[in-house]
C-alpha cells in the first residue's frame, strides 16, 4: 500500500510539474509570437510616420509654390486687364479714326466738285472769247471801244472778267491743295488704322499666350492638391489600421497575462490540495507504529519530490509570468559642355521630334511616367532633349528655369547661335526657357501650343525676351 500511494504520489507530482512545463513553453512561444508581431507593426508605423513626414513636408513646399504660383497668376490676370483695357482702346480709337475718315472723305468730295464747277466756268469763257476759231485777247476787246465811254465800260468789264478769273483761280489752287492734303491725310488715317489694327492682333497673340500660362498654373495646383490630400489620407488609414491592430495585440497580452495569473493560482491551489492530502496520509501513517518507520521516510522522500516539483512549478510559473509582465516593447528608431555640334543637333533632333505632339504639362517631365509619355513643361523638355543627345543638364527632379539659367556661359543676344538656351520673362523673371534654332526661330514646350517651333519677332516672345542667352554646349 505504501508503495502505491508513494507511485500515486510521484505520478501526480509528474503531471502537475510536467502540465506547468508546457504552459510555461506554450506561454513563452506565445509571447514571443506576440513581441514578433509587436515589433513589425512598429517596424510599419515608423515607415508610415516617415511618409508622412515626407508627405507634409511636400505639402509645405506645395503650399509655398501654390502662394508663388498665386502671385504669378495675380500678376497674369493683371497682364490680362491690361491688355484688354488696351484692346477697348485700341477699338474706340480705330471706330474714331473710321469716322475720321469717312468726313474727310466727303471733303474730298464737296472739293473735288467746286473744282469741277470752276474748271466749267473757265472753259466756258474760253469759248466765249473765241470769235470765228481766232482769239480775242483783253486787249483787243478795249482797243475796239467806239467812244472813250464805251472803253471805260470794256475796262471795268475787263477788270472785273480777270478779278473773277484771278478768283476762281486762287480758289482753284487752294482747293487743289486741300485736297492733297486731305488725300494725304486720309492716307495717314488708313496707315494709322493699319497700326492699330496689327497692336490689336499682337495683343491678342499676347493675351492667348497669357491665359494659357494662368491655366496651366491653375490646373497645376489643383492636381498637386488633389494627389497630396489623397496621399496623406491613404497614409492616415494605414496608421489608424495600424494603431488597431497594435491595440489587439496589447489587449492580447493583458488577456494571456491574466490566463496566466489564473493558472498560477490554479496550480498554487493543487499545490495545497497535494500538501493537505499528503499530511493526511501522513496523519493516518502515524496510526500504525510497525509502518512509522517505512510511512515516515516515505513521507520524507514524497515531501523532498513534490517540493522539488512544487520549486520547479513555481519558477516555471514565475518565469512565465515574467515573460509577459516584464515584456517592455522596443521604441521605433558653369561651365559649357565639349560635346560639339553633334550633339547639338542631336538634340534639336529629338526635340523637333515630338512637335505638335506633346501638350504642355506644369511641372510634368519629372518622373519616368511623363519622361515616356512625352509629357513636359519648358525646362524639363530642354533638358530631356539635351539628355537625348548625352548631355546632362541636371537632374531629372531638380531641373528648372533657375537651374538652367545658371549653366553653360552667357552670350548676347547678337551673338546667339543654334544650340543656345533663350530665357524669357513670362510670369516670373527668367520663367520660360528654349534652344535656339537660327534665323530668329526656336524650340520649346509651351503653354498655349506645347512643343513647337517659335518666332523670336511673335509679339508674345519679342515683348518678354531681354536678351538672357546661355550657351551650355559647344
Amino acid at each position: 500500500m505504501n508503495k502505491q500511494m508513494k507511485k500515486l504520489a510521484f505520478n501526480t507530482l509528474s503531471v502537475i510539474g510536467i502540465s506547468s512545463l508546457l504552459f510555461t513553453y506554450n506561454n513563452q512561444a506565445f509571447a514571443e509570437d506576440l513581441h514578433s508581431k509587436k515589433q513589425e507593426i512598429h517596424n510599419q508605423q515608423a515607415q508610415v510616420q516617415s511618409e508622412m513626414n515626407d508627405k507634409n513636408a511636400e505639402l509645405s513646399e506645395l503650399q509655398a509654390d501654390a502662394a508663388s504660383l498665386l502671385e504669378a497668376m495675380d500678376s497674369i490676370t493683371a497682364k490680362v486687364k491690361d491688355t484688354n483695357d488696351k484692346m477697348a482702346e485700341t477699338t474706340k480709337d480705330i471706330a474714331d479714326t473710321q469716322k475720321e475718315m469717312d468726313d474727310l472723305k466727303q471733303k474730298i468730295s464737296d472739293t473735288k466738285k467746286r473744282i469741277a464747277q470752276r474748271d466749267e466756268i473757265l472753259k466756258n469763257r474760253a469759248r466765249a472769247m473765241q470769235v470765228n476759231g481766232s482769239s480775242a485777247g483783253y486787249l483787243d476787246v478795249l482797243m475796239g471801244a467806239e467812244s472813250f465811254g464805251d472803253f471805260i465800260d470794256r475796262a471795268v468789264a475787263v477788270s472785273t472778267v480777270v478779278k473773277a478769273d484771278h478768283n476762281l483761280l486762287e480758289e482753284q489752287k487752294k482747293d487743289k491743295a486741300q485736297l492733297e492734303e486731305s488725300e494725304q491725310s486720309v492716307q495717314d488715317k488708313m496707315n494709322q488704322l493699319q497700326d492699330d489694327k496689327k497692336k490689336i492682333e499682337d495683343m491678342k497673340i499676347q493675351l492667348k499666350y497669357q491665359i494659357a500660362e494662368k491655366e496651366a498654373i491653375m490646373k497645376k495646383i489643383k492636381e498637386e492638391q488633389i494627389q497630396t490630400n489623397l496621399d496623406l489620407t491613404d497614409l492616415q488609414n494605414q496608421s489608424a489600421n495600424l494603431s488597431s491592430q497594435e491595440k489587439a495585440i496589447l489587449a492580447e497580452e493583458q488577456r494571456q497575462a491574466e490566463l496566466a495569473r489564473k493558472r498560477a493560482e490554479a496550480a498554487r491551489a493543487a499545490k495545497a490540495a497535494e500538501e493537505k492530502a499528503r499530511a493526511e496520509r501522513a496523519a493516518k501513517a502515524a496510526k500504525s507504529a510497525h509502518a512509522s518507520s517505512v510511512s515516515s521516510h516515505s513521507s520524507n522522500a514524497s515531501s523532498h519530490s513534490s517540493s522539488a516539483s512544487s520549486h520547479s512549478t513555481s519558477s516555471s510559473s514565475q518565469s512565465a509570468g515574467e515573460s509577459i509582465t516584464h515584456y517592455t516593447a522596443p521604441i521605433p528608431a558653369s561651365n559649357t559642355i565639349k560635346k560639339g555640334a553633334g550633339a547639338i543637333e542631336s538634340a534639336i533632333s529629338a526635340g523637333s521630334s515630338i512637335v505638335g505632339r506633346s501638350p504642355y504639362n506644369w511641372g510634368g517631365g519629372r518622373n519616368s511616367t511623363d519622361i515616356a509619355n512625352r509629357s513636359f513643361d519648358c525646362s524639363s523638355f530642354v533638358r530631356w532633349a539635351y539628355s537625348e543627345a548625352g548631355v546632362d543638364l541636371g537632374g531629372i527632379t531638380s531641373t528648372s528655369t533657375n537651374t538652367l539659367v545658371g549653366l553653360g556661359k552667357p552670350v548676347s543676344a547678337s551673338n546667339m547661335k543654334r544650340g543656345d538656351l533663350v530665357f524669357f520673362d513670362t510670369y516670373k523673371t527668367n520663367g520660360h526657357v528654349g534652344i535656339y534654332l537660327g534665323n530668329g526661330q526656336f524650340l520649346d514646350d509651351n503653354s498655349s501650343d506645347g512643343v513647337s517651333i517659335d518666332s523670336m519677332n511673335n509679339p508674345y516672345w519679342k515683348a518678354t525676351f531681354s536678351g538672357v542667352v546661355r550657351r551650355v554646349v559647344e
